[in-house]
């Protein structure tokens, strides 16, 4: 009877000893999974393995990255409810390897559509008008001049063509070139009232357009109160 149970005690022992290095075996692996997953968290890295490096930025992008000398913000805002899902990671996966490759970018994405969309970009236009501030007001300047100057036109084109208005009435007929000069006369005095209107209309529209506001924040259209008064002088 204690030949079995002597032949059977090294069994038990390997068995035993199988279980134990198996349980140190799992205790191991998932501790490496635990630190890797720290790690991770705390030391984020991104690895491209596509096939076609899609994710990988450019060797000229890199460089001109790593030149930049100054803080600079890169705004992207959109409607991705709209957009195709993986475009969307993609742009992001490309956002994210400009963050790693240079501390002077800071990425701002946008979603226009949500419901904090349009208070993020009254906060950036915001901040592009504050600055901005120095070279709007000098701009802000000297377009309040142009139309100060081009309102003060509008007066002496009304004054000029009420004076060839009545140069013309006093042309007597049996003068010399009589109906050729009334003919100048009144078409000058027509001309400078047309011109006149214009001029008028146009510096209306222009202290419109430097009162224009895009959402909540003051955004002067100098673009098209210039392209106003341009047009209204050179057709005058």
């Amino acid at each position: 009877m204690n030949a079995p149970t002597t032949l059977s005690k090294p069994a038990a022992i390997r068995r035993t000893r199988y279980a134990i290095q198996t349980a140190a075996l799992l205790f191991a692996i998932t501790t490496c999974c635990v630190l890797v997953g720290i790690l991770g968290d705390r030391f984020p890295r991104r690895f491209d393995a596509t096939v076609t490096r899609e994710h990988q930025l450019s060797e000229r992008t890199q460089k001109l990255l790593k030149s930049l000398d100054g803080d600079y913000e890169l705004i992207i805002a959109a409607n991705f409810s709209m957009l195709d899902p993986q475009a969307a990671r993609r742009t992001q996966d490309v956002l994210d390897n400009f963050s790693h490759a240079t501390t002077h970018l800071r990425p701002t994405v946008i979603d226009a559509a949500s419901a904090n969309g349009a208070a993020q970009l009254d906060a950036i236009l915001a901040r592009l008008v504050d600055r901005f501030k120095p070279e709007l007001d000098k701009q802000r300047e000297g377009l309040n001049q142009s139309a100060a100057a081009a309102a003060k036109l509008v007066a002496e084109l009304t004054s000029l063509s009420d004076t060839m208005h009545a140069l013309d009435a006093n042309v007597l007929p049996g003068e010399p070139h009589a109906e050729a000069l009334k003919r100048l006369l009144a078409d000058c005095s027509t001309n400078c009232a047309i011109a006149s209107k214009n001029l008028e209309k146009a510096v209306a529209g222009a202290s419109q357009s430097a009162t224009l506001r895009i959402g909540h924040t003051p955004v002067p259209g100098t673009d098209e109160l210039i392209a106003n008064l341009r047009g209204a002088l050179s057709s005058g």
